[in-house]
């Protein structure tokens, strides 16, 4: 696994509202991806479910992601069964917009 090729394909992803590992098959569980907390991931903050989130760090003794969540400067550890790639960019509703 080369860093360089995937941050390469994250930038391609970026420029065309692609989701993370949708435009190359890749797997979007690489440092540096946008995810988002899938349900009450935390039992503690059920308020999360739906934040967004950067992976920073696999924790592999854990088996979980230190993630940051957007917004935030403390992080976070979460198993993958609770991270979600989300919608492109072109996808998401615009701020003060509903979900239809």
């Amino acid at each position: 696994e080369d860093p360089e090729i995937y941050q390469t394909a994250s930038d391609i992803e970026m420029v065309l509202h692609a989701r993370p590992g949708g435009w190359f098959g890749m797997n979007h569980f690489r440092e540096g991806s946008l995810l988002y907390v899938k349900g009450p991931a935390l039992a503690a903050e059920p308020h999360l479910a739906g934040a967004a989130c950067v992976l920073e760090a696999w924790e592999p003794r854990r088996k979980r992601w230190r993630v940051r969540l957007v917004g935030e400067d403390s992080t976070r550890l979460v198993g993958e069964e609770h991270l979600e790639p989300g919608p492109s960019p072109l996808e998401r509703p615009e701020e003060g917009e509903e979900e239809q």
